[in-house]
């Protein structure tokens, strides 16, 4: 199951292709990413990203097995992800705040790749705010302009699914509250 390959018995990653061009690097360079010759991004796991997905995924197995839709298993793979990149940021904000110290960019570094990953498997423009934070908390204050403009895009003109309306609900913040946040950073 790892990493995400094309067969019968394992979804397909989101075939819509979401725009990283904006990030301030290319995602094939990126750990865990993959750059085809046709363009097409693929993704492998950590082995904490993968436990944080099988954990969640594990909420919805039964003995033999359940059917879930691509989409559906897409969504819930970047949740996790998603999930996992905010525990990071969590826990470099908490010891910050507390007066340790931490390793602030390595830490920052590991979420990064888990909301990209997040939203090249299912892009949901919420996870570009947390990519922006994440850029903030490591002092890359051009890169973070940078994905909270694209955010802002994004959010406007996407449509969302009762999945996706699903998923914003799991989250720390709002789509309202990211966008003001987004539009006062700016």
């Amino acid at each position: 199951m790892w990493p995400f390959k094309k067969s019968a018995d394992s979804p397909e990653l989101n075939k819509d292709e979401p725009e990283l061009s904006v990030l301030p690097t290319d995602a094939s360079m990126l750990p865990g990413f993959k750059k085809d010759s046709e363009g097409r991004i693929s993704v492998e796991f950590t082995e904490e990203e993968k436990y944080e997905i099988d954990k969640c995924l594990k909420q919805l197995s039964k003995p033999g097995g359940v059917y879930i839709h691509p989409e559906v298993y897409n969504g819930m793979v970047a949740h996790a992800l998603s999930d996992y990149s905010q525990k990071q940021f969590s826990w470099v904000t908490t010891m910050l705040s507390a007066g340790e110290e931490v390793d602030k960019e390595g830490a920052a570094n590991l979420a990064i790749n888990a909301i990209m990953k997040a939203y090249a498997i299912y892009p949901l423009p919420i996870f570009l705010f947390h990519l922006a934070e994440y850029f903030e908390l490591i002092g890359k204050r051009r890169a973070a302009k940078e994905v909270f403009r694209f955010f802002l895009s994004k959010e406007t003109e996407y449509v969302p699914t009762p999945l996706s309306e699903m998923l914003l609900r799991a989250e720390l913040i709002s789509p309202a509250e990211a966008i003001d946040r987004a539009r006062r950073e700016l």
